[in-house]
C-alpha cells in the first residue's frame, strides 16, 4: 500500500499557520444579539473553530457564571467549551468595547466603532486578526489593557516599570497539564461531504482450460455525499452520550458501460452506499470510532438493448453485508486532519456471480485514508483513496473458474462542512 502513504504525503501541505479556538461570551447592551454575531462573522477567517455567544451563554449557565468574568471564571469556561481564547465585550451606545483573554494571546482591550454593514465587520476583523495571531516571542506572556481602555483591576495585572511579566502558563492561570483544545477537523460533531471521484473495477479470475470467462475492467466518475453526526458532541466531547454517532454514504457512477462482443456497448449501473452506528473516543485531538452498520454495493449491465447474436460473459454482482469498521483521525496541523478508515464485510448476498460459479467462500473489506482541510472554522474539503476487494474461493470449480477478485481502487475529493 506505498501507493497510499505517497499519496497522503503529497496531499498534507507541510505546514499550516496555527490559529486559536474561539468562544463569544454574551455582550452586555447587546439587546438584539447584532454585535456578538458580527463579532463571530468577523472571527470565522481569524480563528480555527468559534463557538457562539448562545452556546457560550448555555455553558455559563450551567457554570453559575454570569456577567463579567474573572480569571478562575473564564478558566472554567475554556476548559468546559475546550476553547483557546474567550471573547467578551460591551456595547455602549455607537461604540463597542471587546476584551480578549487565553492560551496563545496578550490579554488586551480595545474600543471599536459601531459603524453600519461591512465597515463594522471588517474593523473587527483587522482588530481580531491583530490579537488573535501568534507571536512565539509573546505567547507566555501577559499584557495590560491597552490606553484607550479604563483600568480592569479584576482581569489585568498592573504594570510594572513598563516590562512584562513572563509566565509558564496562559493568562488564567492554566497549567502545562491542562488539556489541548477541540481540534476543528478530527473532533467535529457533525461533518458533511458532497464531492465526485474517479474509480477502476476490475474483476480477474483464478482459472484453467479453454471455457473459463474473460477478466472484466472499467473506469468511470462518480458523484458521493457523506454524513457521520454525533449529536450529544455539539458542546462538548466529554460524558458517555457524546460518543454515540451515525453515518452514511451513497456513491454512484456516471457515463459508465462496457463494450460487447460483436459491436455494442451495455450501460453499467455501479454504486454504493452504506449506514450505521459508531462510538467516539478521544484521546487528546485524536479520535478512534468503533461502528457497524450495512453496506451494499452493486455492478449490473443492462442487457435489454442487445441483439439476439451479442452475448456479454460477465456475471452482475449486487452485495450486502454487515459492516463492523472502524476509523482513526489524528492532528497534523491545527486546520488539517489525516484519517485512515477499514470495514470488514460479513457478505449476506453476492449476486448473480455466486449463482454462474456456485457456492464460494468470501473475504470482503473496504480500507480507505485521507486528508481533512479546514479553511475555514466551518468549511473545507477531504481528499482520499479508497480500495474495497472481495474474494471468492469456489467450492466446486465451473468453466475452470476456481477462484475470483473484484476489486475497485478510487480516489475521491469533496466539499466539506464542519459543525
Amino acid at each position: 500500500m506505498r501507493w497510499l502513504v505517497v499519496l497522503i504525503l503529497s496531499i498534507v501541505p507541510a505546514i499550516a499557520a496555527a490559529k486559536p479556538s474561539v468562544a463569544v461570551a454574551p455582550f452586555e447592551g447587546d439587546d438584539d444579539d447584532k454585535v456578538a454575531n458580527t463579532v463571530e462573522k468577523a472571527l470565522e477567517s481569524e480563528a480555527s473553530s468559534v463557538i457562539g455567544h448562545k452556546a457560550t451563554g448555555k455553558a455559563m449557565s450551567k457554570l453559575n457564571l454570569s456577567g463579567k468574568l474573572d480569571k478562575a471564571d473564564k478558566k472554567k469556561l475554556r476548559k468546559r467549551l475546550e476553547v483557546d481564547v474567550i471573547v467578551e465585550g460591551k456595547v455602549d451606545g455607537k461604540e463597542v468595547e471587546l476584551r480578549i483573554s487565553g492560551k496563545g494571546v496578550k490579554t488586551s482591550r480595545f474600543k471599536v466603532d459601531r459603524g453600519k454593514g461591512a465597515k463594522f465587520r471588517d474593523d473587527l476583523k483587522d482588530q481580531l486578526g491583530k490579537r488573535l495571531s501568534p507571536d512565539k516571542d509573546d505567547e507566555d506572556q501577559e499584557e495590560v489593557a491597552e490606553p484607550t481602555a479604563p483600568p480592569d483591576d479584576e482581569e489585568d495585572e498592573p504594570k510594572k516599570k513598563k516590562k512584562k511579566k513572563k509566565r509558564r502558563d496562559d493568562d488564567d492561570g492554566g497549567g502545562d497539564d491542562e488539556a489541548k483544545p477541540r481540534h476543528l477537523v478530527t473532533q467535529a460533531a457533525i461533518r458533511g461531504n458532497v464531492g465526485a471521484g474517479f474509480a477502476r473495477r476490475g474483476l480477474t479470475y483464478g482459472a484453467a482450460g479453454a471455457m473459463q470467462p474473460p477478466s472484466v475492467g472499467t473506469a468511470a466518475p462518480s458523484a458521493n455525499i457523506e454524513i457521520e453526526a454525533y449529536p450529544a458532541a455539539m458542546e462538548s466531547l466529554k460524558g458517555i452520550a457524546a460518543g454515540f454517532g451515525v453515518y452514511a454514504d451513497f456513491d454512484r457512477a456516471f457515463a459508465l458501460s462496457i463494450d460487447v462482443p460483436g459491436g455494442g456497448s451495455a450501460p453499467i449501473t455501479q454504486q454504493r452506499y452504506s449506514i450505521g452506528v459508531r462510538y467516539r473516543l478521544a484521546f487528546g485531538q485524536s479520535t478512534v470510532a468503533l461502528g457497524v452498520g450495512y453496506a451494499a454495493r452493486k455492478y449490473e449491465a443492462d442487457r435489454s438493448g442487445l441483439g439476439m447474436n451479442q452475448v456479454l460473459d460477465m456475471p452482475d454482482t449486487n452485495y450486502g453485508a454487515i459492516a463492523p469498521n472502524v476509523v482513526a483521525r489524528f492532528p497534523a496541523t491545527p486546520t488539517i486532519g489525516i484519517f485512515g478508515g477499514a470495514q470488514l464485510e460479513l457478505l449476506l448476498k453476492a449476486g448473480d456471480i455466486t449463482e454462474d460459479y456456485g457456492f464460494a467462500k468470501t473475504i470482503a473489506f473496504e480500507i480507505a485514508a485521507g486528508a481533512d482541510i479546514a479553511f475555514t472554522s466551518r468549511y473545507g474539503m477531504r481528499i482520499a483513496a479508497e480500495l474495497h476487494q472481495v474474494g471468492f474461493k469456489f467450492s466446486k470449480p465451473q468453466r475452470g473458474v476456481s477462484s475470483a477478485t473484484d476489486r475497485t481502487i478510487g480516489l475521491t475529493a469533496s466539499f466539506e462542512v464542519l459543525y
